[in-house]
């Protein structure tokens, strides 16, 4: 990419990255390092045209979501 000047690099996070979810300690902690190196690696390469975005989408209907549902509830 930084040999063509163009390129695109994209991470998927989840919506912790701005706000840490309760009893998600580890998955916080790492969205948050996507991020981290997401800001480090655009630093390195914008000059050489390439873009680096990361996505925070919201909640996902898992296997895993529903399991933190009932236990909640």
């Amino acid at each position: 990419m930084c040999e063509r000047r163009y390129g695109s690099i994209v991470n998927v996070a989840s919506s912790s990255i701005k706000q840490p979810i309760e009893n998600l300690m580890l998955s916080n902690m790492f969205r948050a390092d996507i991020v981290g190196l997401a800001k480090n690696l655009s630093f390195e390469l914008a000059p050489d045209g390439v873009l680096i975005n990361t996505l925070g989408p919201g909640r996902i209907s898992t296997e895993r979501s529903a399991a933190i549902d009932a236990s909640q509830a």
